[in-house]
């Protein structure tokens, strides 16, 4: 009997183990089968034996670093009339199908090929939820595993960019280290649209309402001054005056990176050209918005995706399918979150809630969702990588009334954690990680890895991490979603 594999899964397969139970092998299977290629081994029986050969042999997709894979093929060839069988599993049980060629093989002397490809072979990142939908409309949206990025908003802070009134205190040393700084603000390496078609659908957006015009002095108030007057300057020869402050509004990471008019521009090209997509938006801060400031940027709002805003619940359940949502059009739950007031240079006050600070613009506008009241967001707080884990685990929330965001992130820190842990601030000492980049692209799989391999069967909704787009969060949580409403249908 010769068996083939036909490896269609884009990765390679490299060999774990053997189990035979009746028979031998008449010719070995091979220890790597590359992607894109078949890998051919030869089962028979032992001489003289009246039992036919039945075995399996398992492989490990190369798939990433954290996360395991198996694919074990099964075989099972009486020696009587009976019929064979033939079959792979998954382990998880999610990423991968097959097919058999032929699909009922007959015959003493029987060859057969296993197909394998991976159940995310006709995925689509900028349909996923449509294709989801289509399995089963009526799934929730706090049962759905969402894919989101962490600071979504910073991808376009650079060595030049201006200082925001959010900016903290270990801002000022660190920038006298060219672009370290940057390095640490800058959470995301993609545009909204382009983290949009690689399916991620929850953002975390921060808005500063002012950009320092002139060289902040911490601890000291500065002066606004409109988007386009001069700086003040003084003295003989003229030189700027500290801390001033231009009023506008830009997101922010203690670095200003776009104007809101870009995401939201974003954002309308997007749902207009998917209309089965469904979008979360949280503002989580704003900075500096007085009454005036926040009515004027709300219309603004309003006026680029009002229509398709979803209005929050009259009661506080929250039992919203795909399919309620898109019943009407709409396609966008936004969320405004901590409001926070700046008054001195490199201090903002602790935020308060927005429905609260700004009860009338909250009332007026149904399309506002309090974040307090319908979304679980707890900030894990930590720089090391084990305590993440376990911070992350005990937030997965059961409340079904409340959307729910695990912050898959590390919060870097000038202190120095065990060996086996990751992330400190090091641009100062040299040592790696020295950006947002290399410490994301260091957590960001080991957080894809712990819901895939541990908690895949726990009331995950929402996880976001930094550096999305390097990441195969969309495709994991892809292959999830479609196996849970495979199961539960």
């Amino acid at each position: 009997m010769t068996l083939h594999i036909q490896n269609e899964t884009g990765f390679d397969l490299a060999f774990v183990r053997n189990e035979i139970e009746h028979g031998k092998y008449n010719a070995n299977p091979p220890k790597k089968i590359s992607r894109c290629e078949t890998g051919t081994f030869k089962v028979g029986n032992k001489t003289g034996a009246k039992v036919g050969p039945k075995g399996s042999i398992t492989y490990q997709l190369i798939y990433t670093e954290n996360i395991y894979v198996e694919l074990t093929f099964y075989w099972d060839h009486p020696f009587s009339a009976s019929a064979s069988t033939y079959e792979v599993a998954s382990n998880p049980p999610w990423f991968a199908s097959y097919c058999l060629e032929p699909g009922s093989p007959v015959g003493h002397d029987q060859e057969v090929t296993y197909i394998t490809r991976l159940n995310d072979y006709c995925f689509d990142p900028k349909e996923w939820m449509r294709q989801i939908a289509k399995s089963k409309a009526n799934v929730k949206l706090r049962e759905l595993f969402i894919p989101g990025s962490h600071d979504s908003g910073t991808y376009n802070i650079n060595y030049y960019s201006a200082l925001t009134l959010d900016y903290e205190n270990w801002i000022i040393p660190l920038g006298s280290i060219v672009g370290a700084s940057q390095g640490w603000a800058k959470a995301q390496n993609n545009s909204i649209i382009d983290q949009l078609n690689a399916g991620i659908r929850y953002f975390d957006l921060r808005f500063s309402n002012g950009i320092y015009a002139t060289a902040p002095v911490t601890g000291a108030r500065f002066t606004y001054i409109g988007p386009d007057d001069p700086i003040p300057m003084i003295g003989n020869p003229p030189r700027p005056v500290s801390n001033i402050v231009r009023k506008k509004v830009f997101l922010c990471h203690s670095f200003a990176s776009v104007e809101p008019k870009t995401v939201f521009n974003d954002v309308k090209t997007f749902i207009d050209a998917h209309s089965k997509e469904i979008v979360f938006i949280n503002i989580q801060h704003i900075y500096n918005f007085s009454h005036e400031d926040c009515q004027i940027f709300i219309q603004q709002l309003h006026d680029m995706l009002g229509d398709k805003m979803l209005q929050r619940p009259t009661n506080k359940t929250l039992d919203l399918t795909v399919k309620d949502v898109l019943a009407n059009g709409k396609q966008i739950i936004l969320f405004i979150d901590q409001v926070h007031t700046v008054n001195i240079s490199g201090k903002a006050e602790s935020g308060t809630d927005f429905n609260k600070t700004f009860s009338d613009i909250f009332e007026s506008n149904k399309f506002i969702w309090s974040a307090t009241e319908f979304l679980d967001n707890p900030y894990p707080n930590t720089c090391k990588v084990s305590e993440l884990k376990t911070k992350m685990l005990n937030n997965i929330s059961s409340d079904t009334n409340k959307f729910s965001v695990l912050q898959g992130i590390i919060t870097p820190d000038t202190s120095f954690p065990a060996k086996e842990d990751i992330a400190y601030q090091n641009a100062i000492t040299g040592r790696y990680p020295k950006t947002l980049e290399e410490l994301g692209n260091e957590v960001s799989p080991k957080v894809i890895a712990w819901v895939n391999n541990e908690w895949f069967d726990k009331p995950i909704n929402i996880v976001i991490i930094d550096w999305v787009c390097t990441s195969i969060m969309t495709q994991v949580c892809y292959m999830i979603n479609k196996y849970h409403i495979t199961e539960n249908k």
